[in-house]
């Protein structure tokens, strides 16, 4: 199993070192049911870059979904991209008001891969540091 692993991790490193060619696969690979899958492809087309811009339409669709994992690689995507900026800031927003403290605790942890787009959400983190939940402090 762990074999396994480090075949899935080599492929997607591969994918992201095959870069603007791998894009349109990736995109298609956001369709798919497995959150896990979506977030790797997110992660993924963040790490390509600006080359990947041509998947901003899928990666904002991604947003709308209802796990956390790939919503918030999309927005950290988007915003590596460079493009969708205030579309990723929004659910990353949404994520930090959620009444589920792990989602909440995982958007705080996103603020900082957002890079400058995500400074604007840092009051709104900083003001969870009082909340009673230790996933969120």
């Amino acid at each position: 199993e762990a074999n396994a692993d480090t075949n899935d991790a080599l492929c997607w490193t591969l994918l992201i070192r095959i870069g603007e060619p791998a894009v349109k696969g990736l995109e298609g690979l956001l369709k798919n049911p497995n959150s896990v899958v979506q977030a790797y492809a997110a992660y993924s087309l963040g790490q390509i870059g600006p080359p990947a811009k041509a998947a901003e339409a899928s990666l904002k669709q991604v947003l709308m979904g209802m796990n956390a994992q790939p919503v918030f690689a999309a927005a950290v995507a988007l915003c590596r991209i460079g493009v969708g900026e205030t579309d990723a800031i929004a659910a990353i927003q949404r994520g930090l008001e959620n009444t589920d403290d792990l989602v909440v605790s995982n958007a705080i942890d996103t603020i900082p891969a957002l890079g400058k787009p995500g400074e604007s959400l840092v009051p709104a983190a900083l003001a969870k540091a009082s909340s009673s939940s230790p996933f969120t402090r």
